[in-house]
């Protein structure tokens, strides 16, 4: 007659444990022992016995594994704070999470510890560090192009919302208009300018003529004076033809190079083209 169904008493499972405790099992035993329980027999036998069983409280809480109290965690992050990880490490973390997408739950949470939160100085000079001559490749510029055409609501509301900087040469052709008793409006936005949803900052607007003020540097829109061989921003070419066709909505458009507002050659210039504007609204 077998053993099946027999039940160890208390006092024969503690006999057993303190006959096995230190005892350590040979490197055979354990190969044994793991070749046994991954047979496809043992496994079918372990499922039909657990199959419908429910796990007590105290089971499951020892299945889960002991949670941390709020006091240890504290206590785990103080210790563990400024330690730095070794480059395999990071190296296994990062396998280990690529291609892994959190859930909308996990990406709540984060947001909601995040929220509020400043950055510090040092850590915004890490991105920055981490960032800087870091070339995009084609296809990161393809996703970041098509996010951001599936969210122009998005867009439209990083470009209409600061701060931004003024330019030198931005701040002396305001400062030209203003003492010429001529009212203004900086950075005037016209929406759906180029279509798609997208909107254009002016530099001025000067209401009364409805004319629109573009401060051009020579670097970044490539002055044919200074940089001849640059190539001049698309945005540039399509709000040039816009305007050149016969205007835009009432609107008119004088272009200023940099060199032309540090040297005043530009001044005399505009403040004509508002003079003429004048005459002509008021015909």
């Amino acid at each position: 007659m077998g053993m099946t169904g027999k039940r160890h008493s208390e006092e024969t499972k503690a006999r057993m444990s303190a006959t096995r405790k230190g005892r350590k099992p040979t490197v055979e035993a354990l190969h044994n022992h793991k070749k046994a329980v991954n047979t496809r027999e043992y496994k079918e036998k372990m499922r039909a016995l657990k199959t419908g069983l429910k796990h007590s409280e105290a089971d499951l809480v020892k299945m889960r594994g002991r949670r941390h109290t709020e006091d240890e965690k504290r206590r785990m992050i103080a210790v563990h704070k400024g330690r730095k990880r070794s480059p395999e490490t990071c190296a296994r973390i990062s396998a280990k999470a690529k291609g892994r997408q959190p859930t909308d739950d996990a990406r709540a949470k984060i947001s909601a510890a995040m929220k509020g939160r400043i950055m510090t100085s040092e850590h915004r000079a890490r991105i920055g560090l981490a960032n800087s001559r870091r070339k995009l490749s084609k296809e990161s510029r393809a996703k970041i192009s098509a996010s951001l055409k599936a969210n122009r609501e998005v867009v439209t509301r990083l470009q209409t919302q600061g701060p931004f900087w003024d330019s030198k040469p931005a701040i002396l052709v305001r400062k030209f208009i203003e003492e010429n008793q001529i009212d203004l409006r900086k950075e005037f936005w016209l929406p759906e300018l180029l279509g798609n949803g997208i909107y254009h900052k002016f530099d001025v607007y000067i209401p009364h003529v409805r004319l629109l003020v573009e401060v051009d540097g020579c670097y970044w829109h490539a002055c044919p004076a200074h940089c001849p061989d640059g190539r001049r921003p698309k945005s540039d070419l399509e709000i040039n033809e816009l305007f050149n066709a016969g205007g835009y909505e009432g609107y008119s458009l004088v272009r200023l190079w940099e060199h032309d507002i540090n040297s005043g050659v530009a001044f005399p210039i505009l403040l004509k083209t508002i003079r003429e504007m004048e005459s002509k609204f008021a015909a």
